[in-house]
């Protein structure tokens, strides 16, 4: 039995998404054309999907909704300007309500060509199969295009064409009986249908789907499967053109290591994403960007580094569980080559970029940090290495602060005294000169004295008793500009 054209109004979309019209698309999805309506009728009840092994579609375009149509045109293939048209194509069918996650049917192979498991023969029947899911795709093709060249019939008729000029208008070297003879064949072989996805769809084969992400934005449903359990990763896993390029870097020469890492907000105290499996990942698999910095001259180790004080907790309980380990992706960093001398374009080492917030801490995350800096220590960093601001870490680390005060902040001042004293002593043995003063003639004790925190009294008597003068003067027009 030939296929039934389902839908006039989907039938004209077709051929305008074929054509890459985009007047024609606005004017029929102005005019109330559902953009998700199919040419061809399908009844979903009738889809196979009971299978062991995942399902081998054989690609029938003519069963496609019009924004998969669409992303998969020649246009989208093509260059930059054709794409752009496709774009404003696909984003105009996505503002009138098409579906990226409507459903469409595929025909199923029943017999693979290639073997599942080692030691199977080849399945003799898998040309034949071919060649007729060939012949039912034609009789598709035929229908749609007999019911195109009658639409455009009668619109000529419509129009006031003569009906002798009508024929030779529409296609004057087509044969409709071949249209007739490809709708009579019928199958050798059982159809069996599944169920597929449009956005699943475009990924797996590789076609234009930017404009769809671009539209939905954060409303993407990223962990959306289709009928055969996919989610967009791993239906993008499958693409003909393989995963999105691991090594690729953004406008700012960010690579996936930096996305990864980059994740932190001392504000708002959420749970930063967890990468650990991500991580090793690429650490194993793209070694190449492992010491790459960005356009800003930022290094993987660096954000790795800055990551640990991302979140404020101000005792242990408060410590979110999935925090407590950020140390491992320095760790994982540094067993996978990166290199531990790097400066970022501003000169910070790798220890200015430790010197945060929890390096001063008591919680678990600041006796990490502080581990982190006898093993940056012991590879090499220059403690005395100043930025283009002329701080040292350690400096650095003396004027780092927490400026909310309340009595909760208050710590015991002995374990402070403890902590800096630890931290002093490491870049002390490392050779650095706890005399020495800033450009602006400043101590480590004038640091700490212009430090709102509640470290800053245990500090000032721990640099006493260090043999900083109290009584040493810089010029207050120096400090203020310093400030």
């Amino acid at each position: 039995m030939p296929p039934r054209i389902r839908d006039i109004g989907a039938l004209k979309l077709y051929d305008a998404v074929r054509d890459a019209s985009v007047d024609s698309i606005e004017s029929l999805l102005a005019s109330g054309v559902n953009p998700n309506a199919r040419v061809i009728d399908w009844d979903p009840a009738v889809s196979d999907m009971q299978t062991v092994l995942p399902p081998e579609f054989f690609s029938d375009e003519y069963q496609f909704p019009s924004l998969l149509r669409a992303a998969k045109s020649e246009v989208a293939r093509s260059g930059t300007v054709e794409k752009r048209k496709t774009g404003r194509l696909m984003t105009a069918l996505l503002e009138h309500g098409a579906d990226p996650y409507a459903l469409f049917p595929q025909f199923i192979r029943t017999h693979p060509n290639v073997p599942y498991f080692p030691g199977q023969p080849p399945d003799e029947q898998w040309l034949d199969e071919d060649v007729d899911l060939h012949g039912v795709r034609r009789t598709h093709r035929a229908a749609v295009e007999k019911a195109l060249r009658g639409e455009r019939r009668r619109k000529m008729l419509e129009e006031g064409v003569p009906s002798n000029e009508v024929e030779d208008l529409i296609d004057p070297n087509h044969l409709e009986r071949d249209d007739d003879s490809a709708m009579e064949y019928e199958p050798r072989f059982p159809r069996k249908e599944g169920t597929c996805s449009v956005i699943h769809a475009m990924l797996v084969k590789g076609h234009f789907v930017q404009p769809v992400i671009e539209f939905l934005g954060n409303r993407l449903d990223i962990e959306r499967r289709d009928p055969q359990g996919q989610t967009l990763f791993l239906a993008a896993c499958r693409s003909k053109i393989g995963l999105d390029n691991l090594l690729a870097v953004d406008n700012y020469g960010q690579n996936a290591l930096h996305h990864l890492l980059s994740c932190f907000n001392r504000a708002t105290g959420y749970e930063p994403l967890i990468i650990d499996i991500s991580l090793k990942y690429l650490l194993k698999n793209c070694p190449s960007l492992i010491n790459q910095p960005t356009k800003a001259g930022i290094y993987p180790l660096q954000l790795a580094l800055r990551r640990m004080g991302c979140v404020y907790s101000w005792s242990e309980r408060d410590v979110p569980s999935t925090i407590t380990h950020y140390e491992t992706a320095v760790y994982d960093l540094l067993a996978a080559n990166a290199d531990p001398l790097v400066c970022d374009s501003r000169g910070n080492t790798t220890l200015h970029y430790l010197r945060g917030t929890m390096l001063g801490e008591s919680v678990r995350m600041g006796d990490e940090q502080r581990r982190l800096l006898q093993v940056f220590i012991d590879r090499g960093v220059d403690v005395k290495a100043r930025n283009k601001d002329d701080a040292t870490a350690l400096e650095l680390f003396f004027m780092t602060g927490y400026d909310g005060m309340s009595e909760d902040d208050f710590g015991d001042e002995e374990v402070f005294s403890d902590i800096g004293n630890e931290v002093l002593d490491a870049f002390e043995k490392a050779g650095y000169d706890i005399m020495a003063k800033d450009a602006n003639k400043q101590s480590l004790l004038h640091l700490v004295a212009g430090l709102r925190s509640y470290h800053s009294d245990a500090w000032l008597i721990l640099l006493q008793d260090k043999g900083l003068d109290p009584m040493a003067e810089i010029r207050m027009d120096e400090l203020l500009l310093y400030r």
